[in-house]
């Protein structure tokens, strides 16, 4: 009772050659990939058409993830309370 027992991990050089090579792969993917040099113009204000979407059309389902949202954050509540 009261010993100290480490643990190491006898996996984490294979870890580290792992993790490297998916890393050089990837960034290899990324600088072959053809990215556009300029951003297209966007000719329609996004944020005005995504609240009216929001608040016509889908705010049925706007308002129902909203009670889920906030069932969620009540029972998150209840469950981190201190025991009494």
């Amino acid at each position: 009772m009261g010993d100290r027992i480490t643990q190491t991990s006898r996996h984490i050089v294979t870890g580290l050659v792992l993790a490297g090579a998916l890393l050089l792969g990837v960034l290899r993917f990324l600088r072959g990939a053809a990215l556009p040099v300029e951003r297209p113009v966007i000719a329609v204000d996004v944020t005005r058409a995504i609240g009216q979407v929001l608040l016509t059309e889908f705010v049925l389902p706007f308002e129902l993830l909203a009670v889920l949202l906030l069932v969620g954050l009540l029972g998150a509540l209840y469950f981190a309370r201190p025991e009494e």
